[in-house]
């Protein structure tokens, strides 16, 4: 007869835990979370891939003609014709960057791999100073596009920690549900009052990421070094053995390098000297979306060159930036001399220069808004620009 009715022989009571730490039940949050793999995905392999393939035809802010200035001459190493004996190193970079996004362990015990992480680090910091001295006369001082570089590196780097907290401490799917409905009706709300804000917002977000690639490639290079040091760091502690990598890699990486900057150079200035010694004519995408369908563009003919509303105020509001911010003016047209050209080709069919209308009608319609607070007789001056000899002056407009 058991005494004690409250207990069981064939069953033992459990301990009781009064108290479990949070440590112990919490997972620590890996170094390489999803936010960290897409950024580096992103910024370590799609944009230099995208670059490359614009390089191709040239450096945006690659000089047009023979002017003399130094930082033109410089600004060629950012295109294809001079960069490309770089190339192999940066693809080398490229392919241990997404090795880390597919295997972050592996890669970072593979001292291969971490050589082309380092290196790719390195690389994207000798674009950025080619990048800032190509437009360090024209956007402004020296000292000052470095405060712009790091803000290009730390704005991205700051949004993925906080990106990579949220995930850790709500989950992807919440997460993914807020962003959504915050950006989504937005993004409606912008699509009803202008329908092309959007195409023209992700447009232009594209071609800033482009343009701010070398310092996002530092950004995530620089991050990706260090979380693959304490990792690597980790895995010696723990007695993970490295992957063997021959001692001649180091220095034949570097003796590589020092050969394409030699080579770079070489093209550069043989790509200098083949430019035409004047200044080209330039008029590119407003006048190809000139040649639209007439009464949708409201667009004529004078002298032999269409002309529409349109064009005259876009070459005004260049003019009035010319006049009142000219380094910005040059920069801006740099960068249009090398994409105009080749967007003003693909414009070959009338439906696709309706489109190109209706893209540039946020930018003129900006111009519109400014100017008319600041010139009086805007219409009419507007109005005079592309008129032939002879020709009677359009009529004022009323929109």
């Amino acid at each position: 007869m058991n005494d004690r009715p409250n207990e069981s022989p064939s069953h033992p009571p459990a301990p009781l835990l009064d108290y479990a730490s949070p440590e112990g039940l919490s997972r620590p949050r890996p170094l390489f979370s999803g936010p960290v793999r897409f950024a580096a995905m992103v910024a370590g392999v799609v944009l230099p891939t995208v670059c490359f393939a614009f390089a191709i035809e040239g450096s945006p802010l690659g000089p047009t003609w023979q002017s003399g200035r130094v930082n033109e001459q410089v600004a060629l190493l950012l295109g294809g014709t001079a960069a490309w004996p770089f190339f192999p190193l940066l693809l080398y970079s490229m392919i241990c960057m997404f090795l880390v996004c597919v295997n972050p362990p592996f890669a970072a015990r593979t001292r291969a791999c971490r050589l082309g992480i380092y290196t790719g680090a390195l690389l994207a910091a000798q674009f950025c100073l080619i990048l800032f001295i190509s437009a360090a006369t024209d956007i402004g001082p020296l000292l000052v596009l470095p405060a712009i570089g790091m803000a290009a590196i730390a704005i991205p780097v700051a949004l993925l920690y906080v990106t990579r907290y949220l995930v850790a401490r709500f989950g992807r799917r919440r997460v993914f549900l807020v962003g959504v409905g915050t950006l989504g009706p937005i993004a409606t709300a912008a699509t009803l009052i202008n329908p092309a804000s959007v195409p023209a917002a992700i447009l232009g977000a594209f071609f800033i990421s482009l343009m701010l690639s070398p310092a996002l490639a530092l950004g995530i290079f620089g991050w990706v070094s260090f979380l693959m040091w304490r990792l690597q760091r980790k895995a010696a502690a723990e007695g993970a053995p490295d992957k063997p990598i021959a001692p001649v890699w180091p220095a034949g990486w570097f003796i590589a390098y020092a050969a394409a900057w030699a080579a770079a150079v070489e093209q550069a200035v043989k790509a200098y000297r083949a430019l035409p010694t004047t200044q080209p004519s330039r008029c590119y995408v407003a006048t190809a979306a000139a040649r639209g369908h007439r009464r949708f563009v409201r667009a004529r003919v004078v002298e032999g060159m269409v002309v529409n509303d349109q064009l005259r105020r876009l070459k005004l509001g260049e003019l009035a930036l010319a006049a009142v911010a000219p380094r910005v003016h040059v920069a801006l047209r740099k960068v249009y001399d090398q994409v105009g050209p080749v967007l003003a080709s693909a414009l070959v069919a009338p439906i696709l220069a309706d489109m190109a209308y209706v893209l540039l009608k946020p930018a003129e319609w900006s111009v519109v808004v400014v100017l008319r607070r600041l010139l009086t007789n805007f219409d009419a001056v507007a109005a005079s620009l592309y008129l032939g000899r002879g020709a009677a002056p359009a009529e004022k407009d009323r929109t």
